[in-house]
């Protein structure tokens, strides 16, 4: 999987750097392989097809993201504690999303992006818990 995920990485670097769009048909596209990669738009294609997942940090972004929607309709808020039992991962989940936000805020590298607030804030997420 991890080599699968790799090779589409190649692919799609080398279909952007040759001026294709990303998944791009025709025979520029797939005339063939692009050196260092063993992927073919085929693969791609057959694999998207049985539902693999390229992205695997977006997958568990959005897996966590729905535990936290869920936890706020059961609970009516997305304040989860951080120790909460029933599934830490959340928790600590949650901690890291406030931890990237302040990195993001500040301009510095972080894993949160503008489409992530937004999702977050919708579910009524607070960025700071603590008055200060």
């Amino acid at each position: 999987v991890k080599r699968q995920r790799y090779q589409y990485k190649l692919l799609m670097e080398s279909l952007q750097k040759n001026g294709h769009e990303q998944g791009q048909k025709g025979a520029a596209a797939t005339a063939a392989t692009p050196a260092g990669s063993t992927m073919t738009l085929d693969r791609v294609e057959a694999l998207e097809a049985i539902g693999f997942c390229w992205n695997s940090q977006l997958a568990a972004w959005k897996e966590r993201w729905g535990e936290l929607k869920r936890f706020k309709d059961k609970f009516g808020n997305a304040n989860v504690p951080s120790n909460f039992g029933p599934n830490p991962q959340l928790a600590t989940w949650v901690k890291c999303q406030r931890r990237q936000y302040k990195l993001y805020r500040a301009g510095k590298p972080s894993n949160m992006t503008a489409d992530r607030v937004r999702d977050l804030e919708a579910l009524g997420f607070e960025w700071e818990l603590r008055s200060t």
